[in-house]
């Protein structure tokens, strides 16, 4: 499912402008999504699993903070989708098609400059946590 980095990716749908272009992945901006906070857990906005923090600009788990970290610096270009580009990313399905959730990581504001250092004091996610009930 991986295409080398030198390799081109052709025949992407023609798309509007206000698409961003990431990896030669067409992306539109997809409204907030209401998994971010499911009472007690913060929930990743990629996939909805259990949040582990707040990675590249947005709270994601693990899984995706791994993947979208991946495939930044190692400037991987996925073949795509065959299905519409238009996969539903949940925690049970992530890893079927990379494309799609390349796509869906930038949609919801990941980005390589939204890189915190540092954690976030206890004091302040729990103001953070408290704000969103």
């Amino acid at each position: 499912m991986i295409l080398s980095p030198d390799s081109s990716v052709q025949n992407l749908a023609q798309l509007p402008e206000s698409t961003t272009h990431f990896c030669d992945i067409p992306v539109h901006k997809e409204p907030a999504l209401n998994l971010e906070f499911d009472g007690t857990t913060v929930l990743c906005r990629v996939c909805g699993d259990k949040a582990s923090g707040f990675h590249y600009g947005v709270h994601s788990c693990e899984g995706c903070k791994g993947f979208f970290r991946r495939s930044i610096q190692q400037k991987i270009q996925y073949r795509p989708c065959t299905k519409n580009q238009q996969c539903s990313i949940l925690r049970i399905n992530r890893n079927r098609c990379q494309y799609c959730r390349l796509k869906k990581c930038i949609a919801v504001g990941m980005s390589r400059d939204a890189v915190r250092f540092g954690r976030v004091p206890k004091r302040e996610k729990a103001r953070i946590l408290a704000a969103m009930q």
